[in-house]
C-alpha cells in the first residue's frame, strides 16, 4: 500500500509540474492569466459553430503562448460563419479566457 501512496504522490507531482511549465509565460511570471488582446496567425483545424469554437494550429502569440493546435471559444456563432477547415487566418484573442474576438482570412 505504501508504495502505491508513493506512486501516485510521485504521478501527482509530475502532472502538476507540467501543467506549471507549459502555462503561458505571463501566467507563469505573475500567478494570473496576462490580460488585453493578442494577435495570432494560424490554419483553422476544425469548427464547432454551435459551441462556438475553432481550433487553430496557430504560430507562436507574442507574450501569451507558443505555438501549438489548440480549441479556442469564439466569442459568437456569427465570427466563424464562412470559414473552413484548411484556412489561413489572423486572430485575436481576448484575455483573460482565451475568447477568440477577431477572426480575418490571410492572404495567399
Amino acid at each position: 500500500m505504501r508504495t502505491r501512496r508513493n506512486f501516485v504522490a510521485l504521478w501527482v507531482g509530475w502532472v502538476c509540474g507540467a501543467f506549471v511549465a507549459l502555462s503561458p509565460a505571463g501566467a507563469q511570471q505573475s500567478g494570473t492569466e496576462p490580460a488585453g488582446v493578442f494577435h495570432g496567425v494560424g490554419v483553422i483545424v476544425a469548427i464547432d459553430a454551435e459551441v462556438p469554437a475553432v481550433t487553430l494550429n496557430h504560430d507562436d502569440i507574442k507574450g501569451l503562448m507558443p505555438g501549438m493546435e489548440m480549441m479556442f471559444r469564439a466569442e459568437s456563432k456569427s465570427l466563424l460563419a464562412g470559414f473552413k477547415t484548411g484556412e489561413r487566418v489572423n486572430f485575436d484573442i481576448r484575455m483573460p479566457g482565451y475568447v477568440i474576438v477577431g477572426l480575418q482570412r490571410r492572404p495567399n
